[in-house]
């Protein structure tokens, strides 16, 4: 097929997938992707040990990018379903969505029917957090705005965080991200923020805070919660796990509210 790949895609449906379905008389098959997050593939192995999956279905871990997918598939769409029902019962406190669903579209969606309104500081992410909701449209519905305080003096002259912290505690810091969440809602008077602050490098890591080290703060009408964290992998990488975590961790208070 041509290498041009709009060009394939289209081939592939309106010429070679019919004569693929004329050839190969097609069985019943089921599919499902089930996505968590905040336990490790160990520890979600150990719940479903004692599980028996039954013949003609499959079950299949996925790890991915700071979570964890577990898929459901096989030539039994009933055996499959009642499998896929017996996983969420199991792992319900860290299931957030199911196939094509992502947590930036889950969040959306939560936002929209409890009428909250959010905002975001953000320093390694650039960003990044921001974008993952942007992109989906609707989302000026709740999402009022934020800003990228990548530098201290940002930190101080627009934030407002005063300088002897910021030199006493470190950018990278349980207080520096505290006071992030606390200016970030306040300056844009929203119901929610969410500040990040840490080390993606490859450069910049140090024995008390390595490459990884990231602190991620909400402030939900005046509760703060806080994380200290380490992210492995790359640059990027390390922003993507950092940008989503915080989209977690929204989703994990909103829905414990």
């Amino acid at each position: 097929l041509p290498g041009v790949p709009y060009e394939m895609k289209d081939i592939f449906i309106s010429e070679i997938k019919p004569i693929l379905k004329i050839k190969n008389p097609q069985t019943p098959f089921y599919s499902k992707t089930i996505h968590t997050f905040g336990i490790a593939e160990s520890r979600i192995a150990e719940l479903l040990a004692d599980i028996s999956v039954p013949a003609e279905v499959n079950l299949a871990f996925l790890p991915q990018t700071g979570r964890v997918d577990v898929r459901v598939y096989g030539h039994h769409p009933d055996k499959s379903e009642s499998l896929v029902n017996l996983i969420i019962s199991r792992l319900e406190n860290f299931v957030w969505g199911t196939d094509e669903e992502n947590i930036a579209a889950i969040l959306h969606q939560l936002l929209i029917k409890k009428g909250l309104t959010l905002s975001f500081a953000e320093s390694c992410t650039g960003g990044l957090v921001q974008k993952l909701l942007t992109d989906i449209p609707g989302s000026s519905a709740y999402l009022k705005g934020g800003m990228v305080a990548y530098s201290n003096e940002i930190k101080n002259r627009i934030l407002g965080i005063d300088n002897e912290i910021l030199n006493k505690n470190g950018a990278v810091s349980e207080i520096v991200a505290i006071e992030m969440a606390k200016k970030t809602r306040q300056l844009f008077k929203t119901d929610i923020a969410g500040a990040i602050s840490g080390v993606a490098g490859p450069d910049g890591g140090t024995p008390d805070k390595p490459v990884g080290t990231v602190h991620l703060a909400i402030d939900y009408r005046g509760k703060i919660t806080h994380i200290k964290t380490f992210l492995i992998g790359d640059r990027s990488i390390i922003r993507q796990k950092a940008a989503e975590k915080l989209l977690y961790m929204i989703h994990e208070i909103l829905l414990s509210s």
